[in-house]
């Protein structure tokens, strides 16, 4: 699997792994909330509440896919983003915690995933779902350049799936 790590204006984004600081944990705990954690597929709503916990969902997550920690340049962890990678193709997943929406962290992590991602891997299609209910995600999406599939059927669907064409 290939370990991602890019920096943007702001942003530090590199892999995570089940040992981390005590400051890093604490920052997760304080992150993974009921509401941060809303949008995500059921499996990954399970908010833990002790480092022990923590460690757990981390190791449990990683056996799965790629995932980042989202910082900002003071080290402070902002969100993640979750890669799970099969040839040629990567499905995006990614949150940014409760007291830091609607500050451009979730826009400017796409985009700078996105010109990551074509200079690693150019061929690569890049993959996202988001929940139906989720309009502030799908305006992150399509502003990093994503369209919403065509072979998805137009109905009432509590997922929508989008993809980056390629370049």
């Amino acid at each position: 699997m290939t370990m991602h790590k890019f920096s943007t204006a702001r942003l530090e984004i590199m892999p995570a792994t089940p040992a981390l600081s005590t400051a890093h944990v604490q920052q997760l705990l304080d992150l993974l909330t009921p509401g941060t954690l809303h949008f995500l597929p059921d499996d990954w709503q399970q908010c833990p509440h002790t480092a022990d916990q923590l460690t757990d969902w981390i190791s449990d997550k990683l056996t799965r896919c790629e995932l980042l920690l989202v910082q900002d340049k003071q080290t402070h962890i902002l969100g993640l983003v979750m890669l799970y990678a099969a040839e040629n193709t990567v499905q995006l997943g990614y949150l940014i915690g409760e007291a830091h929406w609607g500050q451009g962290y979730a826009s400017e992590l796409l985009q700078g995933l996105v010109a990551h991602l074509r200079t690693v891997q150019p061929s690569v299609t890049l993959n996202a779902g988001v929940a139906a209910d989720n309009p502030a995600s799908i305006k992150v999406l399509k502003k990093a350049g994503f369209v919403r599939c065509p072979s998805e059927p137009d109905n009432t669907s509590s997922q929508l799936y989008y993809t980056l064409p390629i370049e």
